[in-house]
């Protein structure tokens, strides 16, 4: 799913499919980019914005999928961001609550199917989630034997699990979870 329309043009899967790509540094440049539409689009409204998931970790595999998370005041901010987001082309999915927040999407058209292309979950700062989202991305970052752990992981998943990303994101929540708890024993 390579394209050749800047940073971050190689994002994109359909709703039920688990591929996993070889790290691409241009998802940083990606980040950057969008990151910088939400700020001005949230201004205000946001009070962080982080690049998370596996797309964040360089040497990690991942989905081309671009997972962001958005710092509120309040949960209940997540509302307040809809129409600004609408404007960039995120569709608001819902409040999933402890499994992600208020959630958006972004998606395109690829080949003649719709991709999902981005993740966007806003969530109080002070959420446990927040806090997760930025251990497991740094733990992952600083720890060879936890990012190696986590590949393996993945990569057994997609591979029993190529068509049903339900059942790929269950197997992962267990290892997420003794991973966030392993980061958060290492911070000062």
């Amino acid at each position: 799913m390579t394209g050749t329309h800047g940073p971050g043009a190689n994002l994109g899967l359909p709703p039920d499919r688990v591929t996993l790509l070889d790290h691409d540094p241009d998802w940083a440049a990606a980040f950057e980019r969008d990151a910088h539409e939400i700020r001005a689009a949230l201004e205000g409204i946001l009070l962080d914005v982080q690049h998370i998931g596996s797309t964040a970790v360089p040497g990690l595999p991942a989905k081309p999928i671009l997972d962001i998370a958005v710092a509120l005041s309040r949960a209940e901010d997540g509302t307040r961001c809809i129409e600004p987001l609408a404007a960039l082309a995120y569709q608001y999915v819902g409040d999933t609550g402890a499994f992600g927040g208020h959630l958006f999407q972004r998606v395109a058209e690829r080949d003649g199917e719709t991709v999902t292309t981005h993740h966007l979950h806003a969530v109080a700062r002070d959420d446990p989630q927040w806090i997760g989202y930025l251990t497991l991305r740094d733990h992952l970052r600083s720890s060879p034997a936890a990012r190696d752990a986590y590949r393996a992981r993945k990569l057994d998943l997609a591979a029993r699990h190529p068509d049903d990303r339900q059942a790929y994101l269950e197997g992962k929540t267990r290892v997420i979870l003794e991973l966030i708890a392993e980061g958060l024993k290492e911070k000062p």
